[in-house]
């Protein structure tokens, strides 16, 4: 124990003497060496080294020597071209602080052999001017007569807490960044030199010709192996770490033809750190897209590193559990899993020239789909995109991204594809699969939709909807509001129209439907003037349209069946049929617009057997009062043309109303129409209260808010008349009336007495009064139609003129050159009505034709002696 506590203080007492020792000798010699040091330094140098405090020592390093120096300056040599390079084109490099480690034996011999060199908060500036010389070349060429004793084989530099910058003018190489610590081993040899590196330091800057450039704050570490020899660097078995992203590889570069090859890979990497460091037009569109997952990859870079040429990628990519955004929606294409291709090339823009991916799976809104992706740059970009799978109805409309347009239930079996060339009017600019080739099936089922402009959904959509450069609409069905529509058709000029080269769509459909309330329809419209896309839209229409019931207002009709076409300004119905207020109704109708002052309407009606009460009770009476619908029984036939003007509001101008036609009313009944009985003088109240007639014929005319009845003979169960006038709309009226005075006497208490004085019959029957019914919504009255009556009775001579002319070149051959018209039976007078200014009438027993001209029977005998030998 003694013995063992003996020989630790001998250790001890020579630890302290060499210590003291090697402290004085320090001390002793610090100033002599330190100066030795700088200048033999300095001898071997193109630049100066300056320091403004250095310190030797024997103890820091031990058993090596040190040689401290305090804000280190070494100069950078003029190289030419380097203005702009760095911050600090003049310094090579700055430190606070740089220690040299030296051999202490070599140091005994008066030689100054540099082992390791520690650089701690330093600032490094290395360049490379247009000349092709770098600014580190600063040793001078060493001289068979060199007796200097400084050696400068350095086997380690470690560089702590610095900045640094690298720069390459000719190649577009620029590096700039700070290097947390470094180790560095030089093996340098007579033909080449290795290097060993292991080092953190934080990336500011990378830029590499004029593809790649990255700016930012990325992590980085390095383990790798450099082997220089003459004009090439191979760069072996690196693992480097940048941004959270492994990549190892290896990498050979020829400065002289600035000839890059470069390997690498990576194993399940972030996308999002991975595209980070990715030249800016790739980091650009994976920002775009919202690219996030897990890649692993291996990529072969290759080609010259300078300004004249790109440099070409090509990688081969595994996505895992990746997902991207579409751009302008909020879709979000979920765990993409595929293998993928990747040609890129590095220059301005960056170009991708090919991306392709054979196959991929993914989810949209938790619903698979599959497909495949193949891009490749030309002159414009070629894409081609399969999608297939079931999706949910809302995840379309949301891909459509239509203001208004949106889908909560239902789901949409989609096979898709895009393929073609799609100009881009920019780098940046989203993919425009719209604008290439296109086939879209999408089989919709149980789809409820919202469309834009209409407060109601569509529900249990059903059917088949295919797109490409037309768009076909097969069997879709569907409901909206308790109406079942079924819909078959095809919209032509898709493409053009889409593309902005043609403002027309053709649009050919047919369209079923069991029920069509078009008040709902028009109510449920919300359109409001200006919406849309701003896409000039012109629309050619032909619809064929099939329904079983129609309502619009009071007005329903039953097996409709017409054909609509329209174009901007102009609808056309046409060859259109209906059962409706119990007949039926068929023609064609147009309605046109006319500038900014509303509408012009035509149509042709053809009407059968139509419900007189029904029609004008389903039409408000027409929206006047002097005949209700309760005072009208009957049916009606004929055909009706229309002209109309109406304005923005569908209001009809009075005014330019034309209204003709041929119709005829069969078992007709006027019922408690106040104005018949303005006729109780000649006729019971009770008889007025239902007038009722089997046939009636005649024209209708209304112009200029005028309605016209030519004549017309009635047969109704009161009396026998002919009748015309005029009724106009603001309930003006005049109707002129002949009715037999025999008819009218036959229904009097006395037949024989009348208001208007004594009358005689001759027993004919054949007596005529001509009177005038007039009045206004105010009233009405009757009074003697003494302008009718003397037309009458020019008309009764011209007749018997004419007969007489007749047994004239019947009997004797007379007036052979005449071309006589046939006298009606009903037009012959038997007798003739005098009207006087008194409230009495004059009758006189007029003599019947023959009678009144006995030369006529005179005449006829010939004739008669016929009849009665053809008789016997």
């Amino acid at each position: 124990m003694k013995l063992l506590l003996k020989i630790l203080k001998y250790i001890i007492s020579v630890i302290i003497s060499v210590i003291v020792v090697l402290y004085i000798f320090s001390v002793l010699f610090e100033k002599n060496i330190s100066v030795v040091f700088v200048k033999e330094l300095n001898k071997k140098l193109t630049t100066e080294i300056t320091a403004s405090e250095i310190n030797f020592s024997l103890l820091k390093r031990f058993p090596h020597a040190s040689i401290e120096l305090t804000n280190t300056y070494v100069s950078s040599p003029d190289v030419t071209g380097t203005t702009g390079l760095n911050d600090y084109p003049d310094t090579l490099l700055y430190a606070g602080e740089v220690i040299l480690t030296l051999k202490i034996y070599e140091l005994i011999k008066k030689n100054f052999l540099i082992d390791r060199i520690d650089i701690d908060r330093g600032n490094i500036n290395i360049c490379k001017g247009l000349s092709g010389i770098y600014n580190t070349n600063i040793l001078k060429e060493t001289e068979t007569y060199d007796t200097s004793s400084m050696n400068l084989n350095i086997n380690n530099v470690n560089i702590y807490n610095s900045s640094f910058t690298y720069n390459i003018k000719t190649t577009g190489l620029y590096i700039r960044g700070r290097i947390n610590n470094s180790s560095n081993k030089i093996d340098a040899g007579k033909l080449s030199v290795g290097f060993k590196t292991r080092a953190s330091m934080d990336l500011s800057e990378f830029k590499a010709g004029s593809g790649y450039h990255l700016i930012g704050s990325y992590p980085v570490r390095i383990n790798t192996g450099i082997m220089i020899s003459g004009d090439s660097i191979l760069i072996d078995n690196s693992d480097i770490e940048i941004n959270g992203v492994g990549i190892s590889g290896n990498c050979n570069i020829l400065t002289s033809s600035h000839q890059l090859s470069l390997m690498l890979s990576t194993h399940n990497a972030s996308s999002n750190a991975l595209t980070q460091i990715l030249p800016v037009g790739v980091n650009n569109l994976t920002e775009r897209y919202g690219l996030k997952g897990l890649v692993s990859s291996s990529l072969v870079l290759n080609g010259k590193y300078d300004k004249s040429s790109p440099l070409l990628m090509n990688a081969s990519l595994v996505f895992e559990q990746a997902s991207i955004i579409i751009p302008r929606t909020d879709i979000s294409i979920d765990k993409i899993s595929t293998n993928a291709v990747l040609k890129i090339a590095f220059r301005e823009g960056n170009d991708i020239l090919e991306a392709r991916a054979d196959s991929f799976n993914a989810l949209i809104d938790g619903s698979g789909i599959s497909g495949s992706f193949f891009y490749r740059k030309e002159y414009n970009p070629y894409i081609d995109l399969i999608i297939t799978g079931l999706l949910p109805s809302g995840s379309i409309t949301r891909l459509m991204n239509i203001e208004g347009l949106n889908s909560k239930e239902g789901t949409v079996r989609l096979n898709a594809r895009f393929w073609g060339s799609s100009h881009q009017e920019s780098q940046n600019a989203d993919l425009n699969i719209m604008g290439i080739n296109r086939y879209i099936n999408m089989g919709l089922n149980s789809v409820k939709l919202s469309l834009p402009g209409i407060k109601k959904e569509i529900d249990d959509i059903h059917g088949n909807i295919m797109v490409a450069d037309n768009i076909w609409i097969d069997d879709l069905s569907m409901k909206y509001n308790y109406q079942n529509i079924a819909l078959n058709g095809m919209i032509s000029g898709f493409n053009s129209w889409l593309l902005k080269k043609d403002p027309w769509l053709d649009i050919t459909a047919g369209l079923w439907s069991d029920r069509i309330d078009v008040n709902q329809f028009r109510n449920e419209l919300t359109f409001k003037k200006n919406a849309g896309s701003g896409r000039d839209t012109k629309l050619n229409l032909n619809l064929s349209l099939i329904c079983d019931s129609i309502i619009l207002g009071n007005f329903s009709a039953s097996l409709f069946e017409g054909t609509m076409s329209y174009l901007p300004g102009l609808v056309d119905i046409s060859s259109f049929s209906m059962h409706s207020l119990g007949g039926s109704l068929s023609g064609n109708a147009a309605a046109a617009l006319v500038g900014d002052e509303g509408y012009e309407f035509r149509g042709w009606f053809d009407v059968n057997n139509i419900d007189i009460s029904n029609t004008f009770s389903v039409f408000n009476n027409f929206r006047q009062d002097y005949i209700q619908s309760e005072n009208l029984e009957g049916l009606l036939t004929g055909n009706i043309s229309i002209s109309a003007r109406a304005d923005k509001e569908f209001k009809i101008n009075k005014k330019d109303l034309t209204v003709s036609g041929d119709y005829s009313i069969l078992n007709g009944q006027l019922v408690d129409f106040e104005p018949a009985y303005k006729l109780s003088n000649f006729v019971e109240i009770e008889e007025l209260k239902n007038i009722s007639f089997s046939k009636l014929e005649n024209e209708l005319i209304i112009i200029n808010e005028m309605i016209t009845i030519p004549r017309m003979d009635i047969s109704s169960s009161v009396f026998n008349i002919s009748l015309e006038g005029n009724h106009s709309f603001i309930g003006e009226y005049d109707y002129h009336i002949k009715v037999l005075l025999s008819e009218l006497l036959s229904k009097r208490e006395n037949p024989s007495v009348s208001e208007f004085g004594i009358i005689e019959d001759d027993g004919l029957g054949r007596t005529s009064l001509y009177l005038r019914l007039s009045g206004d919504k105010q009233g009405s009255r009757v009074s003697h139609d003494t302008q009718a009556l003397r037309a009458g009775i020019k008309e009764d001579l011209i007749q018997e003129k004419q007969a007489l002319k007749s047994i004239f070149r019947e009997e004797y051959g007379w007036y052979k050159g005449d071309s006589l018209p046939g006298a009606g039976a009903d037009k012959t007078r038997k007798f003739r009505i005098v009207w006087e200014e008194t409230d009495s009438i004059r009758t006189e027993g007029d003599k019947s034709v023959e009678k009144k001209l006995p030369l006529i029977r005179l005449f006829r005998k010939k004739n008669i002696k016929k009849e009665e030998s053809e008789k016997k």
